[in-house]
């Protein structure tokens, strides 16, 4: 590599190794599911809305730059844990867009990936098997939601479900976040709250037989978190929200189920079959509020990709990017994944177990020297993946590697460099 260019690639690496130093040192270092990351072509799009809509705040946003080839907004997501800055919070979730624009997304451009999924959402009316992939928050004002959302014409299917002896209601939506016209991004919104007279009287709510929503356990967790919390609104009287699940549609629960559970070293903490849907929910981490779900629908997708075929796409292009024995490679789609902090513990066991799987994984080395953490990038069956930071104790396991560089890894003609 001529001169010019390392030191380029080393002063990106010493940029993204501050900023993510900052994303270690805030949600999810209590060592729970702290953070849900979407690679998307219009990250600001996302931004905006999040913004206008829900009480947010920013942890690192970068606009379009060619030096660093990417794009991003990190957002946290108040949960009135703290009168602070949210982002200095420890259990408030944060919702992340990468557009790293260089790298390489398969035979689908981004655009086109965002515009067969929100394909599969259509209007919202009926309920689609892609409506699962999405991450939950709990609210104790979905009154507030159901109203502003109702006012801006923004679409969303309303459903109920019951648990613990509650009744609920939910709104899911689509969030924007695609540079191709009439497409949003990959990622959905689930917001739940207990049914209120306001919402009962509300029409348009769907009945139609489902499985609950969210298991009795993690909305346990979130009504504590919330009934424990600082304040239920932010300055801008926005309802605050807490991480439910992350959610995944599945074209194989028992595979899923075996790798969260034999990989991942989850534990299962609720499960059931409904009108043809199969669900799992589980807690990574002993105590971990919010959970990982999978949910399996026998009705098939009105979008123009299968469940299945996007698993394949999504698992065929990682197996193409990535080098996992050379520690090399990445891709666009990578940028899919859930951030768990293991709170400084090792993640030997971890990589142990990816190796065996035979899946992909990318791991980065401390970004600095006396900065703790390493970043473990792992990849379940159903392509999405798991980013987890804490020690390397087996050096064999945990080779040094280039720090994070959207310029080099992953890009295209070769998302095989290192």
């Amino acid at each position: 590599m001529k001169l010019p260019i390392l030191l380029a690639a080393v002063a990106r690496a010493d940029d993204f190794a501050s900023e993510l130093l900052e994303d270690f040192a805030r949600p999810g270092a209590g060592g729970h599911l702290g953070k849900s990351t979407y690679a998307m072509s219009h990250p600001f799009a996302f931004k905006g809305f999040m913004e206008q809509y829900f009480p947010t705040a920013e942890q690192l946003v970068r606009e379009n730059s060619t030096k660093q080839c990417v794009e991003w907004a990190k957002l946290c997501i108040d949960d009135g844990s703290s009168s602070a800055n949210v982002c200095k919070s420890k259990s408030a979730a944060q919702l992340h867009s990468v557009g790293a624009y260089e790298r390489d997304s398969g035979s689908k451009s981004m655009e086109d990936i965002e515009a067969d999924f929100t394909a599969a959402m259509g209007d919202l009316s009926a309920h689609d098997p892609y409506f699962e992939t999405h991450a939950a928050f709990l609210t104790k004002d979905l009154d507030y939601y159901a109203g502003v959302f109702g006012n801006a014409s923004v679409p969303t299917h309303h459903a109920t479900f019951a648990e613990g002896g509650k009744s609920y209601d939910s709104l899911l939506l689509q969030v924007p976040g695609s540079l191709k016209a009439g497409a949003k991004s990959l990622l959905n919104l689930l917001l739940l709250g207990e049914t209120t007279a306001t919402l009962a009287s509300r029409p348009g709510r769907n009945h139609e037989p489902r499985a609950s929503q969210a298991s009795r356990s993690s909305l346990a967790s979130a009504h504590a978190k919330l009934d424990n919390a600082h304040h239920l609104y932010d300055a801008d009287s926005k309802p605050v929200l807490t991480l439910v699940h992350v959610s995944w549609a599945t074209s194989n629960l028992t595979r899923d189920v075996d790798f969260f559970e034999n990989g991942l070293g989850g534990v299962k903490t609720d499960a059931g079959a409904t009108g043809g849907m199969q669900t799992y929910n589980g807690a990574m981490t002993k105590g971990d509020a919010a959970e990982f779900r999978y949910v399996q629908s026998a009705k098939a997708t009105r979008g123009p990709t299968t469940v299945a075929a996007w698993e394949r796409y999504q698992t065929s292009l990682h197996k193409t990017c990535f080098k996992s024995a050379q520690n090399v490679g990445f891709d666009r789609l990578a940028d899919n994944h859930i951030g768990h902090s293991e709170n400084g513990k090792a993640l030997d066991t971890f990589i142990h177990a990816q190796k065996a799987s035979g899946l992909p994984y990318r791991i980065y080395g401390p970004p600095g020297k006396g900065s703790p953490p390493w970043f473990f990038y792992g990849y379940m069956p159903n392509g999405w993946g798991y980013q987890l930071t804490g020690q390397c104790t087996d050096k064999s396991l945990c080779p040094k590697s280039p720090f994070y560089d959207m310029c080099t890894q992953g890009v295209l003609p070769d998302c095989t460099a290192a």
